[in-house]
């Protein structure tokens, strides 16, 4: 894209704030690796700026707390022929029914088809539409298209604690890729104003607008599924009530499978496990391990998992497969211990010293007692990770388990304490005076930190090298990021170039930044 004044980019923060946000009270950012993270804080226009800058990359929650949305989304995955083929055919036909509709191209692999209505609808109703636009272009073809995402929003209702799919917003920067998103016209070209202009002067489509067009395509009832063994199984019901602590991962994963082999959509089973962790189990769980026990479940390798129901407490004789729930118990259950509860261990070097066992997938710190006795482990993973582990195991059995893991241990130098949480961040300013600055993308890449009035900025791992590397100090990202927070440290998002760079932020020394020269406002390079 062209050189352009501040003014454009002012035009297209005002468009987003006005037709293209969410939820206001929660948004996302996205780090260089192409991950988000959920802020819970009011999103403002000085980032929605700063977005258009390319300084920030956002992502909005489309449903807000009563269902309603602003846009639908079809994300398309690919950017080839068919693809386009597909998305200019969802154009034509909204355009039929004179809905707008605005092809984007991501910035890295594919398209976006943005419906804006300009006020606020019903998610369900908007999301039905695009879904008749997809059934209509696959009876266009005779048979059926390429995989498509449901359309967005993928929650008809959502809360800030479970805000359901973001959705980056248009004209940022794909932080992997480094390139704008811009829309596109019919021969997918950039539209020479980024399409303000289109979208400035697109009708409004209200939801009488939708209810006249969904009227055209009536939803077909489902006949009623004939009552089947799978939905009488009492523990189903009795899970569904809600759990307590120390059976909430085994209760949720379960239920997953059991959503799973039912024929539950995905999205659906999340949607619903969500709902049901949030209203009944107290305290709930959480959305990460539920979003993670669903994504488990249906990769297809789970059985339904009767001995963990069993365990849990959750059983019930009159169960119609009761005697056959020795066959419905996945080989993940019924392996050995060691590759269900201890899968790593590490002794660090502190005093007295402590361990970090691999869990399941998870860290845990250990003490030793915490590690030789069976029950202390079992009562500690259950408080950090909310399920019971080696249900069913002795001690002398784990104690087997154990003595052949630290014949193999591995040991490592222990992290910082509070005690050097101060010489940790003199040791990293010393680093960044000293380093050679970055310059250009090409500098940041190979590790150097960038210098800014009266802070620093630089990559994690270039710091984390540097420790152990002229230190001989072993910190995990997450340690050291404690020590930089309560340092008065930060983070933000630096363009550098061409590229963006999620980057630690530290303040200078109080003298050095002193005498530090005036640069300009903006972090742009």
């Amino acid at each position: 894209m062209a050189t352009e004044d501040s003014s454009a980019r002012e035009q297209r923060a005002r468009l987003l704030e006005t037709y293209f946000v969410g939820r206001r009270d929660i948004y996302a950012v996205q780090n260089e690796m192409g991950e988000y993270t959920a802020t819970r804080r009011p999103l403002s226009p000085e980032l929605l700026l700063a977005h258009c800058k390319g300084q920030r990359t956002i992502a909005t929650y489309p449903a807000n707390d009563i269902g309603n949305t602003p846009f639908a989304i079809i994300d398309i995955d690919r950017k080839d022929a068919p693809a386009e083929e597909f998305a200019l055919f969802v154009k034509r036909w909204l355009a039929h029914f004179r809905v707008p509709a605005f092809i984007e191209f991501s910035g890295r692999k594919g398209y976006h088809i943005w419906v804006i209505f300009k006020c606020w609808v019903p998610a369900a109703k908007a999301t039905r539409l695009l879904s008749i636009a997809i059934r209509q272009h696959e009876a266009e073809l005779g048979e059926p298209g390429f995989q498509l995402e449901p359309p967005f929003p993928r929650q008809p209702r959502t809360t800030i604690e479970h805000p359901g799919n973001s959705v980056k917003l248009p004209w940022g920067v794909h932080q992997v890729s480094g390139n704008f998103a811009y829309f596109v016209d019919d021969d997918f070209l950039p539209l020479p104003d980024w399409g303000v202009q289109a979208i400035s002067q697109a009708q409004r489509v209200t939801e009488a607008d939708l209810d006249a067009i969904l009227a055209e395509f009536p939803e077909v009832e489902p006949a009623p599924a004939p009552p089947s063994r799978k939905q009488q199984l009492p523990c189903f019901g009795a899970m569904m009530e809600g759990v307590g602590e120390g059976v909430r991962h085994i209760a949720s994963l379960r239920l997953a499978c059991h959503l799973y082999r039912q024929g539950m959509p995905e999205t659906l089973a999340l949607s619903t496990l969500l709902e049901w962790d949030h209203n009944y189990n107290k305290p709930p769980l959480g959305a990460k391990r539920i979003e993670r026990n669903v994504s488990d479940a249906y990769t297809g390798k789970y059985k339904l998992g009767c001995a963990d129901i069993e365990a849990a407490g959750f059983c019930d004789t009159e169960c119609p497969i009761y005697r056959k729930r020795y066959l419905e118990s996945d080989q993940r259950v019924e392996a050995a211990a060691t590759t269900v509860a201890l899968q790593e261990l590490i002794k660090l070097s502190s005093h007295p010293p402590t361990y970090r066992a691999v869990i399941d997938g998870y860290q845990v710190e250990l003490e030793t007692d915490d590690l030789l006795r069976l029950t202390r482990f079992q009562k500690k993973v259950a408080e950090i990770l909310n399920f019971i582990p080696n249900l069913g195991m002795t001690q002398k059995q784990w104690l087997a388990m154990v003595d052949e893991k630290l014949r193999l241990v591995v040991c490592e130098s222990a992290p910082a304490d509070a005690a050097d949480r101060a010489e940790v961040v003199e040791l990293i300013l010393d680093w960044l005076e000293s380093a050679p600055k970055a310059e250009a993308a090409e500098d940041v890449e190979a590790g150097r930190p960038v210098e800014r009035e009266s802070t620093w900025y630089f990559r994690a791992k270039d710091a984390v090298s540097y420790l152990r590397a002229k230190h001989q100090i072993v910190v995990k990202p997450a340690a050291l990021w404690s020590v930089i927070r309560d340092t008065g440290g930060d983070t933000t998002s630096v363009r550098v170039g061409r590229k963006s760079f999620s980057l630690w932020a530290l303040p200078k020394r109080e003298a050095e930044a002193a005498e530090a020269p005036e640069e300009e406002e903006h972090l742009e390079f």
